[in-house]
């Protein structure tokens, strides 16, 4: 991914950043403003299974209350 958008001569803010399940990447819009774009990594079940994981916690964590 970095190579082919700094290809295209775009000016990324540092090299991209891995962060499972996603990449992440910062770039400069030409106006000032810096874009985070993301690339999915994992497999739509893996995610899924991280989303649950991540609910079960907070409903845990609530429940204590």
């Amino acid at each position: 991914m970095p190579k082919r958008l700094t290809g295209l001569g775009v000016e990324l803010k540092g090299p991209p950043k891995q962060s499972s399940p996603v990449t992440q990447a910062v770039f400069n819009d030409t106006c000032g403003n810096w874009i985070q774009i993301y690339q999915v990594n994992a497999s739509k079940s893996a995610i899924l299974t991280i989303f649950v994981n991540k609910l079960w916690m907070i409903v845990k964590t609530l429940v204590r209350i």
